[in-house]
């Protein structure tokens, strides 16, 4: 078991996202940092305001299912609505 948790992964998704987890009161914190989005202010504003509503739904979702055992469909709801809007 690991006593010290500190990690920090980059990737790419439209736009630089870091993740950052440190440990924080017997627990875990999580810091996702996203940026480069790209388009005129109003376009960077929408996507990172979309940008944000996903990650908060992914991790509700994956908070209910740590705590219960079970998802509660969220992630799979979102992605029908994006899918159904294109």
């Amino acid at each position: 078991m690991r006593t010290e948790l500190q990690a920090r992964v980059s990737m790419w998704i439209n736009a630089s996202l870091d993740v950052e987890l440190a440990p924080l009161d017997g627990g875990t914190s999580l810091t996702l940092t996203q940026r480069g989005f790209v388009g005129s202010e109003r376009e960077q504003a929408d996507a990172a305001i979309e940008s944000t509503s996903g990650f908060t739904i992914v991790l509700c979702d994956l908070k209910t299912l740590l705590e219960t055992g079970r998802s509660a469909g969220l992630t799979k709801s979102k992605a029908k609505l994006i899918s159904a809007s294109l």
